[in-house]
């Protein structure tokens, strides 16, 4: 995300008050239609599923800037997730309406949420892909790539390079 982009996140939301919440705490429900968008400040939520055997389905895990749930703010579709706590997170809440006109009025942010968007669905085709025509391993070794992009340390990465030559 480009600097000027955070920048006016973090502006705009700045004026809505600081919420913490520790490990584990389910921030929303599936069936919830909330009054406010949450920005992460800091920390990490998982969206989640329960399947039909009740195990919990991750779809996907945001950090910052991330705010959400942005399916309901612009076109009120019904959520159907949990959103959970990963670890110690402090964010905002800030009114519907409110974000939506910020997101209307501000090109560059709208551009870079259209962007992260088109990213996740990327995400999601080649995880159906994989889902429905590879293996086992293929499907692990996306993931392990997938989360390593989303969450690792570039510095790292180079030294892996580095040492395989």
């Amino acid at each position: 995300m480009e600097p000027k982009v955070e920048k006016q996140i973090e502006d705009f939301f700045q004026v809505f008050r600081v919420q913490e919440y520790d490990k584990n705490q389910i921030l929303l429900s599936p069936g919830d239609k909330p009054k406010e968008i949450i920005q992460l400040v800091s920390g990490h939520l998982r969206q989640y599923d329960i399947s039909n055997q009740g195990d919990k389905v991750i779809v996907n895990v945001f950090k910052k800037p991330a705010f959400i749930p942005m399916s309901w703010a612009i076109n009120r579709t019904i959520n159907q997730y949990y959103y959970e706590t990963i670890d110690r997170v402090t964010l905002r809440r800030a009114p519907v309406e409110k974000v939506v006109h910020f997101v209307r009025t501000n090109p560059e942010v709208s551009f870079d949420l259209l962007r992260r968007i088109y990213l996740g669905t990327d995400v999601v085709l080649r995880r159906m892909a994989h889902a429905m025509g590879g293996t086992a391993r293929t499907r692990i070794m996306y993931e392990l790539l997938l989360e390593a992009r989303r969450f690792g340390k570039k510095q790292l990465v180079a030294n892996y390079q580095n040492s395989k030559t």
